[in-house]
């Protein structure tokens, strides 16, 4: 004889609200690519991308490499007077911890280094998850929730601004040789345009409330 166990039912999982004007939609099911938006306003409420999973872990496990590799190998190598000096990301990040402006070095060791690294590792889990036909528990849809919060503290663009605006004045003191750190810098914000591009969240937590 089997149990009947009652079904825990969202009573509002129909309704959207616009998250620009709060208008509220009856949510109905997409097409591929379609993009659902407020009848007041016009504002993108949701969408759907069936291949997001696919193209977006292909493109956050790039970023871990890029992001990977330009913090151990050479950024920038400095010449003068005969005498060459290399330094890597996570070298800069340190001296500037332990040096008289501390503080400078810890929200560079954060904003540069661990919290991008944390999101794309979250993320990395969740997508692979999704991609393995895992389910989907508290602690997957914690880390999605992370990730997504995590997202605009990743400045890996307007710290490479700040890098190409200090090279531009020490070039004039001293010669300058890019190393490779600085090509995979590059690689890790075009990957991760290529997230925000491929990754649809809707899509997202619509598979990770179906498993």
């Amino acid at each position: 004889m089997t149990e009947n166990r009652p079904v825990k039912v969202k009573p509002y999982a129909h309704l959207m609200a616009c998250p620009s004007c709060d208008w509220l939609h009856l949510k109905e099911p997409l097409s591929p690519r379609d993009k659902a938006k407020c009848a007041r306003c016009g504002e993108v409420m949701y969408t759907y991308r069936p291949h997001t999973v696919d193209k977006a872990l292909a493109a956050t496990i790039a970023s871990v490499i890029f992001l990977l590799s330009s913090l151990f190998m050479p950024f920038l190598t400095l010449s003068r007077s005969g005498v060459n000096s290399s330094i890597s990301l996570l070298d800069a990040a340190w001296s500037l911890v332990f040096s008289e402006i501390a503080l400078l070095g810890v929200f560079v060791m954060f904003l540069i280094v661990l919290i991008p690294l944390l999101r794309l590792g979250l993320l990395a889990f969740v997508l692979m998850v999704l991609k393995t036909g895992g389910t989907a528990s508290l602690a997957v849809k914690r880390a999605f929730r992370w990730a997504t919060v995590l997202e605009p503290w990743a400045m890996a663009d307007v710290f490479l601004i700040g890098v190409v605006v200090s090279l531009i004045k020490i070039s004039e003191l001293a010669n300058l040789d890019i190393g490779p750190a600085f090509w995979s810098w590059i690689g890790l914000i075009v990957a991760t345009i290529i997230i925000g591009i491929t990754l649809s969240k809707d899509t997202l937590w619509q598979q990770l409330d179906q498993t």
